[in-house]
């Protein structure tokens, strides 16, 4: 006796995308997050540089943080978007999809941290501490000679 009353598996009892398709789909949907993150950081460094002229509100909201705010909330809604694209590919069991854009979610998080710490460091400079003087008894002499070559003797 067999059961056909079993109700089917959401994700499994669809037929997986053609492969050539999802290359196609991975590459177009990579290459415009690649340019979509270009774009936006070739803004931001504009900006930064004063080659585009600031955008003054009336509402003074923003000011006081720091430009690289906007550049880790722009990066990490890439990053978000990146990984629910993975999550969206995955479902339609597209390989190509998946790995495109699970790697770039890894690398855009990856940049998140390399920016992170370059942000720390800019605001944070190490300082530079002499060396701390020897404890062992050292000889003052110069010959080794009498008491009067000794500073202080």
């Amino acid at each position: 006796m067999t059961n056909d009353s079993a109700p089917p598996t959401p994700g499994r009892d669809r037929a997986p995308l053609h492969w050539g398709a999802d290359l196609v789909l991975a590459l177009i949907t990579g290459a415009g997050l690649t340019l979509v993150l270009a774009l936006g950081l070739l803004y931001a460094s504009a900006t930064e540089f004063g080659l585009l002229e600031p955008i003054e509100s009336s509402a003074h909201q923003w000011q006081g943080i720091p430009l690289t705010a906007e550049v880790f909330l722009f990066v990490g809604i890439l990053c978000a978007v990146a990984t629910l694209a993975a999550l969206g590919f995955r479902s339609r069991r597209a390989p190509f999809g998946t790995a495109v854009h699970g790697l770039a979610s890894v690398l855009l998080l990856g940049l998140m941290l390399i920016m992170a710490s370059a942000s720390y460091e800019a605001t944070h400079p190490r300082e530079t501490r002499p060396d701390p003087a020897s404890t062992e008894p050292s000889r003052q002499c110069r010959s080794g000679g009498d008491n009067s070559e000794c500073p202080g003797g």
